[in-house]
């Protein structure tokens, strides 16, 4: 399983924030992820509901809300993808 990788813009993810999207992953939406750049949407693991309770666990987790013009699909493709994107809420850049 890949610890650090990077999202479609090719930023890197930080390696706690990865594990913490894991951990979200499997030990609430109970999904077992093979690796962190798998296809999480178009290897069916998460569908559109599935989706949305990733988005509340998120926005609870890392005490952020995500508005619906700041979602776009390919940040939702991987543990990778997902992480970058809570990072760039989290600290926000410059």
């Amino acid at each position: 399983m890949t610890i650090q990788g990077t999202d479609h813009t090719g930023a890197a993810a930080d390696t706690a924030v990865v594990q913490r999207v894991s951990m979200i992953l499997r030990d609430r939406l109970y999904i077992e992820v093979p690796d962190t750049d798998t296809d999480l949407i178009g290897s069916g693991l998460i569908d559109s509901m599935t989706l949305v309770e990733l988005l509340m666990a998120l926005e609870q987790e890392f005490d952020v809300q995500l508005a619906d013009e700041e979602l776009d699909l390919d940040d939702f493709r991987s543990v990778n993808t997902v992480a970058a994107f809570v990072e760039r809420h989290v600290r926000p850049e410059q």
